[in-house]
């Protein structure tokens, strides 16, 4: 996993959206969020669009990775 993937693995809502709105906030992309409940991507692909911005899922086993695709500030 790479330093640009956030793991939020086993972690419960709100917080896997919090972990984006702050890396978000902080202006460094792209990045990509690691997550292990359907609910978590549910909530952080609705903040996404709500902010309008672009990602891609992809689901492996049962783990699902969220690729941010914002550029650097």
């Amino acid at each position: 996993m790479s330093k640009d993937t956030l793991d939020c693995r086993g972690l419960s809502c709100p917080q896997p959206v919090l972990e984006v709105k702050q890396k978000l906030e902080q202006g460094r992309g792209p990045f990509a969020v690691l997550v292990d409940a359907q609910v978590a991507v549910e909530n952080i692909t609705r903040f996404l669009n709500q902010k309008g911005v672009p990602y891609q899922v992809s689901e492996r086993d049962r783990e699902s990775l969220i690729e941010v695709k914002v550029s650097d500030n």
